[in-house]
């Protein structure tokens, strides 16, 4: 028997979105603690910690590519570039048809540390059955892209996947 919405009380669906709007709270603050103890554990900085993220999430980027989607300037980024380089977590190389500008990419450091970071924080999907996992993609997939949107619509520059 389906329900008949008219009929329903019109402040449970409020209490509803009230209730999704805290869980959601209450996911990002959670992400933004483990990604506070990830920085701490690496010993590099919030900028460079996202930076990773995005090295991570795109392969490689040019140096204006990268400032754009941390929303720092091009002079900055070159600090955070050398920063990251003397941490061993990422590398600088010639463009391969602009010799006036180079690439950044993730070193092998940089990947395994990822992929260990990837793998630790993989697990708070375990209590999920398969046929649940759709959902739960789908589902914070959905999420990613409204935050996206509302993030575009503050005039914040949306770089794809952060993975």
């Amino acid at each position: 028997m389906t329900e008949d919405v008219t009929t329903r009380d019109p402040g449970a669906a409020t209490r509803d979105r009230d209730d999704a709007l805290l869980a959601l709270r209450s996911v990002v603050f959670a992400a933004d603690q483990y990604r506070q103890a990830l920085i701490n554990f690496l010993g590099v900085g919030n900028t460079e910690a996202q930076a990773v993220s995005h090295l991570n999430a795109h392969g490689e980027l040019g140096q204006s590519e990268l400032a754009r989607l941390l929303g720092i300037t091009t002079g900055a980024t070159t600090s955070l570039i050398d920063r990251l380089e003397v941490a061993g977590l990422a590398e600088r190389s010639p463009h391969a048809t602009d010799r006036r500008r180079s690439v950044v990419r993730l070193s092998e450091k940089g990947r395994d540390l990822v992929a260990a970071g990837r793998d630790s924080v993989s697990g708070i999907f375990n209590g999920f059955a398969d046929a649940e996992l759709d959902h739960v993609v789908g589902t914070l997939e959905t999420i990613a892209e409204g935050l996206k949107l509302e993030t575009a619509n503050l005039g914040w520059p949306v770089g794809g996947d952060q993975s």
